[in-house]
């Protein structure tokens, strides 16, 4: 194959898969108030497509999560997969309340906001919160283009 082709190729491809990462990234953002309210908790992704929360889980976060941060949290919260070398962890997107809230989860801590998370924290919150977090990465690709 022609490397110009080749090149061009993989460009194309790389374009594709960032726009498909991208497109399961949430379009928007609502309370954990806002979405116990509603018959059907759903949160539009930037495909177009609906994530609906599962109610039992939400249920479950509002248990856990003090009350007087309900309207504060926003979901669904956002984990973003990192590797560095040979270690592999979690990043929280989002603002300090999604942080605060994976603390709490993890660790029971009130104020406590981890700035990233290592892969067994991060199976453990996903095993229990199927619909809440979402898992997404972020590609870094120096010295294409």
């Amino acid at each position: 194959m022609d490397p110009t082709k080749l090149y061009q190729y993989i460009q194309r491809r790389i374009a594709y898969e960032e726009k498909r990462i991208r497109e399961t990234i949430p379009a928007e953002y609502r309370s954990l108030k806002e979405l116990l309210g509603e018959k059907r908790p759903c949160i539009t992704l930037q495909s177009g497509i609906e994530h609906c929360i599962d109610e039992s889980e939400l249920r479950e976060l509002a248990r856990i999560v003090p009350w007087y941060l309900h309207r504060l949290v926003k979901l669904p919260i956002v984990l973003v997969y990192s590797k560095t070398g040979y270690k592999s962890f979690f990043r929280i997107r989002g603002d300090r309340w999604s942080c605060y809230t994976v603390g709490i989860l993890l660790k029971n801590r009130l104020w406590y906001c981890p700035e990233t998370i290592d892969v067994e924290a991060a199976y453990k919150l996903l095993k229990r919160f199927k619909t809440v977090f979402l898992v997404t990465i972020e590609l870094e690709l120096g010295g294409i283009g």
